[in-house]
């Protein structure tokens, strides 16, 4: 079986989580679409990294999520292994948004690229919300909390 779940980072991280988290009046600064093979318990992030230059793939560890720098939702029943790969598949290697974070993050303009993503824009997108670049990891985590 296989598991999809939004994994919010609110681990200490560098100064550019530091500066996400003073500005969106939040304890969290990423967000990551994780696949979970049950069976075999591989671990595959699918998001959008400054760290690692834009959307991207990587299997880790299962250990690397503990419960102190990470929140964890479920979302297997809304969105389904055969929706998201295909979406994130398109999108392998599009260059992060650091332009867009800024203008739709800390400026109130809404602005964004169309061929680039920042983390909670990729993923808000993959679970099919309207206006993607306008949630932070704190806005799309509320957003996910309402929905149920």
């Amino acid at each position: 079986m296989v598991r999809v779940k939004v994994a919010f980072y609110k681990g200490k991280g560098n100064f550019i989580d530091w500066c996400i988290r003073f500005w969106t009046r939040s304890i969290y600064s990423h967000v990551e679409m994780i696949i979970i093979t049950e069976s075999t318990g591989d671990v595959c992030l699918v998001s959008s990294s400054g760290r690692d230059g834009g959307v991207r793939s990587k299997r880790i560890k299962a250990d690397h999520f503990n419960k102190s720098n990470w929140t964890m939702i479920d979302v297997s029943k809304e969105l389904l292994i055969e929706q998201l790969r295909p979406f994130y598949v398109d999108r392998m290697g599009l260059q992060y948004d650091f332009k867009g974070i800024f203008l739709s993050q800390f400026l109130p303009l809404k602005r964004h690229s169309k061929d680039k993503y920042f983390c909670s824009e990729f993923c808000a997108e993959a679970l099919g919300f309207s206006q993607p670049h306008t949630y932070s990891p704190q806005g799309l985590y509320t957003a996910l909390q309402q929905r149920g």
